[in-house]
């Protein structure tokens, strides 16, 4: 917001007092008034007639220019309205994602503004990663327009409700947004009931003592993994007890596989849909209907001679139908298959640039089959200070060479890749508590465990980790991980930890990818 307000800042000084001076000087020559506000609009006029294909980044900075030049103050009321609101869409357009939601919020507070400002402002606080100001922002619009509320990006809303609270104004803010959403009905991409959303409302009802909504909300939740994160967490022992049938974690898999089976009736031309049904199929353990499914995709778009000829969401959802295939068949231990799936989808580009995430996930594959030098050969290939690498990434990709420096013995590279993770550790905390245990750093893991489990704002992530899964048989990097994992939890004080606010059971699911700490 302090950039907001530097951006409000709008000088009011009028020419006039200027004009007036000179004129009572005999010997300059006579000002006609209205020659700077002249200027002033035949600027604007030729900007706002600028060619269409002329450079969103020129447009932004002319239009920003001419918005803090004292002369805007004296366009009318409407007028300032609808050039801050155009510059921030301008501004979007030109990657000035912090500049352009200062302008957002600006237009959104004059008399003119409606859904369309507040749409905007939303828009702009999640390209610009300003998070928690755009959870604010959008219950604020889902509270003041609910019907409107389908007419946002459905990607923007579910980014800004999926986001974990790292602070407890976060959380309010977060469990406000929720109870909007479900208040609203509001459904994800493809038509789909967001699960993932209503058990996180559920446990925010149950903490806060809202015990008989909790109940009815989590009737809504179709997905194993928050039925499990209730089960295993004593906060919400009352809520699973008032009705365990509820919270049956495989028949929450069947029933989501249902779910994303109607969503590709309703979507026909989307991949990515199906690519969500083989997500199902893996957390349910279905690896040979989630292989079939992808093969027979593969074929049909080999048949048809091109995936636009069947599917109209591109082609990077194609990467994570390979990632999965590779999945499927390293659980059916066929290695190889799942080294050449895991290739496959690396050597595609990621939204038509180079692909990071499907190349870290081929990199940490070899380096869990011992391939250290192969996995460092890949790490190479990812210039890891490039603007294209998320922080999230940036973890990700130090864990493997961490991983891999192990395996080559490389202790230098080892202890730093380690030392980044720490010092970024609130990047993905996973990543780094996965370090500890790669390093045999048990001491330090175990520490890290007992304060994760300490803070109710991460202890649901760390007693996911630590449930005892129906994995299949997991290659020798990821065996050795949750051998020390088990090392770590047989200790008296991390087990006391454990025991004071959740429970460790077994899951006759295999781990939950979003979820794997081995």
């Amino acid at each position: 917001m302090r950039l907001a307000a530097r951006m409000g800042k709008v000088a009011t000084v009028m020419l006039v007092a200027v004009v007036g001076e000179l004129s009572a000087c005999s010997t300059a020559p006579p000002v006609r008034q209205g020659t700077a506000a002249d200027t002033y609009r035949q600027e604007w006029n030729q900007i706002e007639h600028a060619p269409q294909d002329a450079s969103a980044r020129a447009l932004f900075r002319r239009r920003s220019t001419l918005i803090g030049s004292e002369n805007f103050a004296n366009l009318t009321i409407s007028l300032q309205h609808a050039r801050l609101l155009e510059t921030a869409r301008i501004g979007i357009r030109a990657k000035n994602a912090a500049e352009a939601y200062g302008l957002a919020v600006r237009a959104s507070l004059m008399p003119d503004a409606g859904f369309a400002d507040w749409s905007l402002r939303v828009g702009a606080a999640d390209a610009a990663g300003n998070r928690a100001d755009g959870v604010r922002d959008l219950t604020k619009l889902a509270q003041r327009w609910p019907a409107q509320l389908k007419k946002v990006n459905v990607d923007i809303v579910d980014d800004l409700a999926n986001r974990a609270p790292t602070s407890e104004v976060e959380k309010r803010r977060r469990d406000a947004l929720l109870n909007a959403l479900y208040r609203d009905s509001w459904v994800a991409d493809y038509g789909v009931s967001p699960s993932w959303l209503w058990g996180d409302l559920a446990m925010d009802l149950a903490e806060s003592g809202h015990l008989h909504r909790a109940i009815r909300v989590v009737a809504h939740v179709d997905a194993p993994e928050p039925l499990l994160n209730m089960q295993i967490d004593k906060r919400f022992d009352a809520l699973v007890r008032s009705n365990p049938k509820l919270f049956d974690v495989r028949a929450g898999a069947d029933r989501e596989i249902r779910v994303w089976q109607a969503a590709i009736a309703r979507n026909p031309r989307s991949l990515d849909v199906i690519v969500q049904l083989t997500y199902a199929d893996l957390y349910a353990a279905r690896y040979a209907d989630a292989e079939s499914l992808i093969r027979r995709v593969f074929a049909k778009i080999e048949q048809a001679g091109s995936l636009a000829a069947l599917y109209d969401d591109g082609d990077t959802p194609l990467n994570w139908l390979y990632d999965n295939l590779a999945i499927a068949l390293e659980a059916r231990q066929n290695r190889d298959g799942a080294a050449s799936a895991f290739r496959d989808a690396a050597d595609r580009p990621e939204n038509g640039s180079q692909n990071v995430s499907n190349l870290i996930n081929l990199a940490q594959y070899e380096a869990d089959l011992g391939n250290g030098d192969v996995a460092v050969d890949l790490l190479h290939q990812l210039p890891v200070d490039s603007d294209q690498m998320s922080a999230f990434g940036r973890m990700q990709w130090y864990l493997v060479q961490l991983e891999a420096s192990v395996e080559n013995g490389n202790d230098p590279v080892a202890q730093e890749s380690l030392a980044y993770l720490r010092l970024h550790q609130k990047d993905a905390l996973q990543a780094y508590a996965t370090g500890l245990l790669a390093d045999n750093q048990l001491d330090e893991a175990a520490s890290l465990l007992k304060r994760r489990l300490n803070d109710p704002l991460t202890r649901d992530q760390a007693l996911m980790e630590i449930q005892d899964y129906a994995d299949p048989p997991l290659p020798p990097g990821k065996t050795l991980r949750l051998q020390r994992l088990q090392q770590v939890l047989q200790r008296r004080d991390v087990r006391d930890v454990v025991d004071r606010v959740g429970r460790i059971e077994h899951v006759s699911l295999p781990t939950f990818l979003g979820v794997d700490i081995s």
